[in-house]
């Protein structure tokens, strides 16, 4: 019994509490990295046929004919119209086209320009819109799939409906899958997310008469909305710290990471400092 109380000692003093999220994957491997939640489902590959289609209208963006990549992507979806990867190409070539991207504008087809910009533009967006709308069926815990739905909008000057898509997509998944897919199409930088604000915890009473200094050092997984969703200890560390500091860390202010415009879950790394001679 005695045994069983001292592992149970050691491990309280090494491990701070977790606000734990639902079913997060454990610490990141790196002071911050992109995160996947574990209950989001992976999106199934493209099947051969879709990926020859998906690879030769990315190779025609890439040499600045999005219109044949358009024609490409809408000849597959008439043989593949379940195809989801077809549709999130090509809805994202529509929103470029609809932002004004020349070589994205189709020649033929149904988004083709009838010679009246702003209803040729309405007409790519809204068809961006059904394509992602759809998509959002099946791939409804993507965050991905709203933010692009967010950009239609903002392009078509409806700000409500893009904040509502907006904040739709914050409350989703990140999906490494579809964030990389979208990069292909588009400049998207990554960006960590930061520390708005100081963490000031509450130097643990018990600490002070016992003269415990220390540095807690936590992993915090950051949600898109800028909140802490769970606290991991990374070092020795007396546990009363620990808590006091994952406590003062959850009520900081953070930004939220992000790939592009769209904000992500992550990882990031930060210390907390106690001092008797503060």
């Amino acid at each position: 019994m005695r045994c069983c109380w001292f592992i149970l000692f050691c491990i309280l003093v090494n491990l701070a509490p977790l606000t734990v999220a639902g079913d997060e994957l454990p610490v990141p491997e790196s002071p911050w990295r992109l995160h996947q939640l574990s209950r989001c489902a992976r999106p199934a590959p493209p099947l051969a046929g879709e990926q020859a289609v998906l690879d030769e209208a990315l190779e025609l963006f890439g040499l600045g004919n999005g219109a044949d990549a358009v024609v490409v992507l809408e000849d597959g979806l008439t043989r593949m119209p379940r195809s989801p990867w077809l549709r999130l190409m090509l809805a994202q070539i529509y929103i470029l086209a609809g932002q004004g991207e020349p070589h994205c504008l189709p020649y033929q087809g149904p988004a083709a320009p009838r010679g009246h910009w702003p209803d040729d533009r309405r007409r790519l967006l809204e068809n961006a819109d059904r394509l992602l709308a759809d998509l959002a069926g099946s791939w409804s815990d993507d965050g991905i799939v709203w933010f692009l739905r967010a950009d239609a909008a903002r392009a078509l000057d409806v700000p409500e409906i893009a904040g509502e898509h907006d904040l739709a997509g914050r409350q989703r998944c990140s999906r490494r899958e579809t964030l990389d897919f979208v990069a292909g199409l588009r400049d998207l930088g990554r960006k960590p997310a930061e520390l708005l604000t100081g963490i000031a915890p509450v130097y643990p009473e018990a600490c002070l008469r016992r003269r415990i200094e220390g540095t807690v050092v936590l992993d915090l997984l950051v949600d898109p909305q800028g909140r802490v969703a769970e606290s991991v200890t990374v070092n020795r560390v007396d546990s009363r710290l620990a808590g006091a500091a994952a406590e003062a860390a959850a009520e900081a202010g953070y930004q939220a990471a992000r790939v592009g415009y769209y904000p992500v879950w992550s990882w990031i790394q930060v210390s907390v400092r106690f001092a008797l001679d503060n």
